[in-house]
């Protein structure tokens, strides 16, 4: 694997970021969709189980990928931005979806889901940091957008071997956290906290812009991905021989992101991502601007990511309750995935042209 210093661009834009968001979004909706079908057909259909805890482990880099781009941005910038200025406008661009759209489910909890309304059981799912189960992402980017005036500090007094070194040390604490967590019985994080395991994933970003991979390293890379994707399928096999574990079905150890293999993966598809062949058709290296088409959906994704629950939900709801069987189930993942990112662009891209709308959703 070969290491060159990749052109410097201003801290709004990377070459292949819009790429990366666009198949980042894919997965995040690929694994949400695979939950819900395995809600409604339960663990009875052992093929169609499989087949969506497969790709459950395997699209587990989603996440962690969007953390690592938004460390590549803002880690990196060049602008000289008074840290206040900085926190202003990235705090104003979190909180209010994060207002906004915690609003939104809260009622679509106690309204189309017919959730008994509870005000503290709502109070203590946001303090949680999970008002809606994807909503903790909001909490993530609010917490990392705070520390990172601190960490552009540590970043510019530390020589780059110091650097990488925090990251591995970083990378290997919150790998042993997650561990020593599911062993221990520790505590889930909440809206204070959630950040904190993803401190190495922005760290990360930050340190994996700079790489650019030879088409060897684009093999080595690819083979690590799918050698930590085959450890995460089977360690719900592997970890009932490992001593100490009583309960490994409770062990959900497979859907955390500190998961040793996840986090080589994360990084893994990140690297992919960001070199050739993936981003070198759409995204030259020296290129000056994305392709026009694909700027305007990357620009989209934030809203898809919002929204994609309101429309997946019912959607899953009305097939399986009026249509099931309809679809063989190899093809329920793709035509759920596919809907639902076709009806969530659809409503979120008008919307992104409307002054005030348009920071709820980009």
């Amino acid at each position: 694997m070969t290491e060159v210093e990749k052109a410097e661009r201003g801290p709004s834009w990377i070459a292949y970021g819009d790429l990366m968001r666009v198949y980042a979004c894919i997965a995040v909706v690929t694994l949400h969709a695979c939950s819900w079908i395995l809600v409604y057909r339960g663990n009875g259909a052992s093929e169609i189980w499989s087949l969506n805890n497969m790709l459950r482990a395997v699209f587990r880099w989603a996440v962690p990928v969007f953390i690592m781009l938004s460390g590549a941005i803002f880690l990196a910038g060049e602008k000289s931005e008074p840290d206040a200025v900085f926190l202003r406008k990235r705090l104003r661009r979190v909180g209010i979806p994060l207002v906004f759209w915690t609003a939104i489910y809260l009622a679509y909890i106690h309204g189309p889901r017919q959730a008994p309304l509870d005000p503290v059981r709502d109070f203590y799912a946001i303090l949680k940091g999970q008002p809606y189960y994807h909503l903790y992402f909001l909490f993530v980017m609010l917490g990392l957008y705070l520390i990172t005036p601190a960490l552009k500090t540590v970043i510019r007094h530390a020589s780059p071997k110091e650097f990488k070194t925090y990251l591995i040390i970083i990378l290997v604490i919150t790998s042993a956290s997650a561990i020593l967590n599911k062993i221990a019985g520790g505590k889930d994080p909440n809206a204070f906290s959630f950040f904190v395991p993803f401190i190495g994933f922005y760290l990360a970003g930050y340190q994996l812009r700079r790489v650019m991979l030879s088409k060897t390293g684009t093999l080595f890379a690819l083979a690590a991905f799918l050698a930590c994707a085959v450890v995460t399928i089977y360690e719900p096999r592997i970890l009932p021989l490992i001593p100490g574990i009583k309960k490994p079905e409770t062990f959900d150890l497979i859907f955390t992101y500190g998961n040793p293999a996840t986090i080589i993966m994360s990084l893994c598809a990140y690297l992919i991502l960001s070199n050739p062949p993936l981003n070198r058709l759409i995204a030259p290296e020296n290129s000056a601007q994305s392709n026009p088409t694909l700027r305007l959906i990357a620009k989209s994704t934030f809203g898809v990511y919002l929204i994609h629950p309101l429309v997946l939900e019912p959607i899953t709801f009305i097939y399986f309750r009026v249509f099931p069987g309809v679809l063989p189930q190899y093809q329920e993942i793709p035509v759920f995935v596919f809907v639902t990112l076709m009806l969530s662009f659809l409503i979120i891209l008008p919307l992104t042209q409307i002054p005030f709308l348009k920071n709820l959703v980009s």
